[in-house]
């Protein structure tokens, strides 16, 4: 999913007609403490949108059952005030298949306490780039939107028909920093309290004031959403004209693909049938978009793999961390299809560069 810029003059918001959202899982294990009304209401909500929406909706209670081939029939799987990382989700294997379904394309959308997870999965605590600090009061608070995301090719049709500010009764987060420097983030909204009532956003712990509350992060070829909002109290789902599902649904357009940009003339040498979003400059073949390849290697760490597309001829693979230092590489004989990364590589999502004579190819990988 690389950043493709093109001309927009005649782009518009993609029908729901169109929407890819036929699939989703809803994960309800709760490994820690258990917001018993958030919970029910963010069940409650999402079963309303299966219904009006029009897409099945699969509830799970454990993780027996997630692999990746099982995830790979959802176009979003959500999580459900999940507190404890690895306490809602027990199994090793199942965590891994997780972070796979997210690194090839998937979307995971996050609610509210799965926020509080508590460092114990490294892969989920990278991902999200924070973790949930203090809550504050069960009051009127606002959530603002950010220009961030009003600017951002895809995100910029989720927030399309929102208010900038819409006010909330609920319990109000802060978290331990902002994740809003970190690569491939996206802070979407924030929150902030109302002047005259008492005060329900605590600063977050970095002291950098930016209460961020809503941010998407891109990762392999997957999409991820942490929306803060979701505690239930003051029959939450129901106010300001029942603005959190309809951002649920938005979410889930996102995290799904339903603001992909691409060309979607199919007579075009550029055609692709994922897109929903047309960029009238990827329809060329020496248009901005994704550099053509010939071939894929099969990238490994222990029992870990995945297909990855690599360029004609020679050519060298770079890993670099979140502030852009090298950290790995190796150079590569032409028609090599193997590339095993060192065993003491650790968690997280790492900036990758795959570049030969002739093309480079760029995306962020994220290890478990």
């Amino acid at each position: 999913m690389g950043l493709c810029h093109g001309l927009i003059d005649a782009q518009t918001k993609p029908s729901e007609s169109t929407s890819k959202v036929k699939k989703v899982m809803l994960y309800n294990k709760i490994g820690g403490w258990v917001a018993v009304d958030g919970v029910a209401a963010v069940k409650a909500a999402f079963s309303k949108l299966s219904e009006a929406k029009n897409f099945e909706l699969v509830q799970l209670d454990d993780d027996s059952l997630i692999t990746l081939d099982y995830l790979k029939q959802f176009q979003a799987i959500v999580w459900n005030n999940n507190t404890n990382g690895t306490g809602s989700v027990p199994r090793a294997k199942a965590r891994q298949a997780v972070m796979d379904y997210l690194n090839q394309g998937g979307g995971w959308m996050l609610i509210c306490w799965a926020g509080d997870h508590g460092d114990t999965w490294p892969g989920l605590a990278e991902t999200m780039g924070t973790k949930f600090d203090l809550d504050g009061m069960i009051d009127r608070g606002e959530v603002v939107l950010d220009s961030a995301a009003s600017l951002h090719r895809e995100l910029k049709w989720m927030v399309d028909g929102f208010p900038h500010v819409f006010e909330l009764n609920d319990l109000w987060f802060s978290f331990s920093k902002t994740v809003r420097p970190l690569p491939a983030v996206t802070v979407i909204a924030t929150a902030r309290n109302i002047p005259g009532y008492p005060p329900v956003v605590f600063p977050t712990a970095d002291s950098s004031g930016d209460n961020v509350y809503i941010w998407a992060r891109e990762v392999g070829q997957g999409r991820m959403l942490y929306n803060a909002i979701g505690y239930g109290k003051n029959n939450l789902m129901a106010q300001q004209d029942s603005i959190v599902p309809r951002l649920y649904w938005e979410n889930l357009r996102y995290v799904a693909g339903d603001y992909q940009n691409g060309c979607t003339t199919p007579s075009s040498p550029g055609f692709d049938p994922a897109a929903r979003v047309h960029v009238e400059a990827m329809c060329s073949v020496t248009g901005m978009k994704p550099s053509p390849t010939s071939s894929k290697a099969l990238l490994s760490k222990g029992g870990r793999r995945m297909r990855l597309a690599i360029p004609d001829g020679p050519y060298e693979i770079r890993l670099r961390d979140p502030r852009g230092a090298l950290i790995w590489e190796r150079s590569l004989p032409a028609g090599s299809d193997e590339i095993a990364l060192d065993a003491d590589l650790g968690p997280g999502i790492y900036p990758v560069e795959i570049r030969s004579a002739t093309r480079t190819l760029q995306f962020r990988l994220a290890l478990p």
